[in-house]
């Protein structure tokens, strides 16, 4: 009967000062995705992106502006004539030309007649946008899993914990036994510090299971960025003791595809982008400018007629002192889109191995955790059975604790297949 009642033992909370609850992992993982700095800064540059993406499809609308001018012309520009013109042959008169006053108001209009650079230019910034946007997703999913793997830490770390202290209970119950002994002549001293050691060693183990929760737990906070003094974390979950592993979902069929290749995929097109805009350095620009308006010519200023000034300009470069860098550049981007299609073509082919050896080490861990448990469970009645007989005389300490080492490890190979089943669970959620 005691021996179950020990078995039975319920979890013991840790008395602390908690202030920020978090009743679940998809809590956990709303409030990075929502507070976190890093995320914070993707999603704007995100928006930045698209915002510059916008921007360039408005290239594609001719630029017009209504404006108007006044000139005065102090000395009036000279020209020299021939005489013959006044009748005055053989000679060159100097005529000043033009009016004294000339004012002008109309629209001004400038498009791109081939706009192949804008086309191209407008198609990078597209591809540019898509690249930060999956970079994004990345980042989101990086997130999701150190959330999902901080926070498993911490309900296993705590489990663990439970487990240690039933391990402390026999030990305080072995050593006060122990010390009856001792003063009954029935042991000697070593046997005495044996039984001391045991208790001490465990409460380290505890202190140490501690310090990983406050650790692992800062770190959430640091996640989902919270101030320092905010307060600590109150965990409303916790894993069972009896029955921890069957909290992990059944292995999956697939897992998600990781965020990083579509990143990569999008990195290969934007470099491809860039090879086509490069292109168009090769390309004449043609554009078309026109001005609808009025001028007023005159030797009075603000006095005589509005006459109409109109016209319409085509014009034509093609670019021939800067072709040997354009080629330059133009080979080191095809170069860069190489480079890009073989780190691609890479990470798809190991992406598919680690996909498959998730799937595999979690499906074993599953399969290997209730195995692991039942020997732990098997090796802690043992633990217990031998502190009885250690009571009745039946056997001396030493044999009790070489049971104890027996319990530890099973304990220990238990609490690491727990722990790197839901380290595999971590990484598949963040896909999901």
């Amino acid at each position: 009967m005691i021996i179950w009642l020990f078995l039975a033992l319920p979890y013991i909370a840790t008395a602390q000062t908690e202030h920020i609850e978090l009743p679940s992992l998809q809590a956990a993982l709303q409030r990075v995705e929502a507070q976190n700095g890093d995320m914070k800064v993707a999603q704007l540059s995100e928006t930045k992106a698209q915002e510059e993406a916008k921007n360039q499809r408005l290239a594609y609308l001719p630029t017009a502006s209504i404006g108007g001018n006044f000139q005065y012309n102090i000395d009036r520009q000279t020209t020299a004539l021939p005489g013959e013109i006044f009748g005055r042959a053989g000679e060159t008169v100097n005529v000043q030309m033009g009016t004294d006053f000339v004012s002008s108001v109309g629209l001004q209009f400038q498009a791109d007649a081939l706009p192949l650079q804008t086309v191209a230019q407008a198609a990078f910034s597209r591809r540019l946008s898509e690249l930060q946007s999956s970079q994004t997703a990345s980042l989101r999913q990086n997130l999701r899993e150190q959330t999902a793997l901080l926070y498993h830490s911490v309900l296993v770390n705590r489990h663990a914990l439970v487990l240690t202290r039933r391990q402390i209970i026999l030990a305080d119950s072995l050593l006060r036994l122990s010390e009856i002994r001792y003063a009954e002549g029935l042991i000697d001293l070593q046997a005495l510090n044996n039984a001391r050691l045991s208790p001490a060693s465990l409460r380290l183990t505890a202190l140490a299971y501690e310090k990983s929760i406050a650790n692992q737990s800062q770190q959430l906070l640091m996640l989902m960025q919270y101030p320092q003094n905010g307060g600590a974390l109150l965990f409303l979950d916790s894993l069972h003791t009896d029955s921890a592993f069957q909290r992990l979902p059944a292995t999956p069929a697939a897992v998600g595809k990781d965020a990083q290749i579509l990143s990569s995929r999008l990195r290969l097109s934007a470099q491809e982008a860039d090879i086509r805009l490069r292109r168009t350095a090769f390309y004449p620009r043609i554009s078309l400018q026109g001005y609808f308006g009025l001028q007023q010519l005159t030797n009075k200023a603000f006095e005589g007629d509005w006459n109409r000034y109109n016209y319409l300009a085509l014009n034509v470069s093609i670019p021939i002192s800067q072709s040997y860098r354009a080629r330059t550049q133009l080979a080191s981007s095809q170069a860069q889109s190489r480079i890009y299609s073989q780190q691609l073509e890479n990470q798809e082919l190991r992406s598919q191995h680690e996909e498959r050896q998730m799937l595999q080490d979690y499906n074993y861990s599953l399969q290997m955790l209730p195995l692991s448990y039942a020997t732990y469970r098997i090796q802690l009645e043992n633990l217990a059975l031998a502190l009885i007989k250690y009571e009745q005389g039946l056997t001396n300490i030493d044999q009790y604790l070489r049971q104890q080492e027996d319990c530890l490890r099973a304990e220990q190979q238990y609490l690491q297949q727990l722990s790197a089943a839901f380290a595999h669970y971590s990484a598949i959620l963040a896909r999901e």
